[in-house]
């Protein structure tokens, strides 16, 4: 399972790294995470919330 979650950063976070999630109008970054069927952690990944969720999956 594959899921994704958009967070708000703070005003010293350098803009390089944070991106605007035009759905949900937030600017910051992108929590992505990928579980097992049986709720295990198998990997964790963050990114600009301007970044696609297709994008990530890949």
């Amino acid at each position: 399972m594959i899921d994704s979650q958009s967070v708000k950063t703070s005003a010293n976070v350098p803009a390089t790294t944070q991106g605007i999630d035009a759905g949900k109008k937030i600017l910051g970054r992108k929590r992505s995470i990928v579980t097992h069927t049986l709720g295990l952690l198998l990997a964790v990944l963050v990114t600009a919330a301007s970044v696609s969720d297709g994008t990530v999956v890949r």
